[in-house]
């Protein structure tokens, strides 16, 4: 059994790209050792994460993301007790907005903060699935660590 979360947050005034992916690769190495996947996009100052896991692993790591200060106004909107995962090949793909195919995003009405009221976590999840998939450019600077 795994447990999935889907959240959305504010990142605090100044942060930069640069910064958010020096503390993904942090991020990326635990989420290995805790057999944590998922996916998470920075986006004109939000977060949008989707993370999956064994499920004490999973909640342990949201207490540590909802106690972080680089990001406020957490809104979780999905905590799902799953049997299969969305991500499992992804130990944590990042994006952030010079990565992102904007057409991609106009397709799914993209609205700034991804308002609850337009945005489900099914909506979510299937922005992230297709950014994993196929609207990262293979050129970009991305970091995104694939399992196995």
């Amino acid at each position: 059994m795994f447990r999935r979360y889907v959240y959305v947050s504010k990142a605090v005034d100044g942060m930069t790209e640069r910064y958010v992916a020096s503390f993904i690769n942090v991020a990326q190495e635990r989420n290995k050792s805790e057999e944590l996947t998922g996916a998470l996009l920075y986006l004109d100052g939000y977060f949008l994460q989707v993370m999956e896991g064994p499920a004490e692993a999973a909640a342990n790591c949201m207490m540590r993301i909802m106690s972080d200060n680089r990001h406020h106004n957490i809104d979780i909107r999905e905590t799902l007790d799953i049997d299969i995962r969305r991500f499992s090949k992804l130990w944590m793909a990042f994006s952030h907005a010079g990565d992102v195919n904007r057409s991609m995003l106009e397709a799914f009405d993209y609205e700034p903060g991804f308002p609850a009221a337009k945005f489900s976590p099914e909506k979510l999840q299937r922005i992230m699935v297709a950014l994993s998939l196929s609207a990262w450019p293979s050129d970009s600077g991305r970091i995104m660590r694939r399992a196995g």
